[in-house]
């Protein structure tokens, strides 16, 4: 998954937002559960220096395997953003009992088995290297409209990212950690338009 200057998707930005919000956040699976985004200055790195070494074949584009997990990526949104955002992390089998769409409403989130797991070491091997998190930084302003250039049609997606679609916010039960009695809270609790801010109890 490629990320950084001018993503028009959002998955990071929304993070940001999310994390910048404070509050209690949902947070899928487990901090240590890896993901591998690329920044798009490196692949366009990459990109160049191919062109320079007129290399040739097939290269798998990705940050190395282990090299970052979401709990990195939530932490530095908190860095980034200066928020005292209390991080929740949720079991995956709860939120896909859930109907939670995965990819779109937690940005990032999609639990099966190596979807982050993808060998880029013949790219790695080739010299270019791949910045940590640094997308994190890029966004650390409030995300704005990509204003499409002369002839070119608008980015299809802008702001579809982290949100319900034309569903309410799902009412859930999730069990805490030490807890005894599972307790009732939102999953989602702000509808389009407004931001989403999922696992905040009490919020419009």
């Amino acid at each position: 998954m490629i990320v950084g200057p001018h993503e028009y998707v959002g998955r990071i930005p929304w993070w940001l937002r999310r994390i910048a919000a404070g509050g209690r956040v949902l947070a899928p699976g487990t901090p240590d559960w890896p993901i591998q985004p690329i920044d798009v200055r490196d692949v366009a790195a990459f990109t160049l220096h191919a062109a320079e070494y007129h290399l040739s074949g097939p290269y798998t584009l990705a940050a190395p395997i282990g090299s970052a997990t979401f709990g990195d990526l939530l932490e530095t949104c908190e860095q980034v953003t200066g928020s005292t955002a209390t991080v929740e992390w949720v079991d995956h089998d709860f939120l896909i009992a859930q109907q939670v769409t995965e990819w779109t409403e937690l940005p990032l989130w999609r639990p099966y088995p190596g979807i982050w797991r993808i060998d880029a070491a013949r790219t790695r091997a080739a010299g270019p290297t791949c910045r940590p998190l640094d997308a994190c930084h890029h966004h650390r302003r409030p995300a704005r409209a990509v204003t499409p250039r002369p002839g070119q049609a608008p980015a299809p997606r802008p702001g579809e990212e982290g949100h319900p679609r034309r569903r309410p916010a799902p009412q859930a039960r999730a069990h805490r950690p030490g807890d005894g009695e599972p307790e009732p809270r939102h999953v989602f609790g702000v509808s389009r338009g407004r931001g989403s801010v999922p696992g905040s109890a009490g919020r419009p």
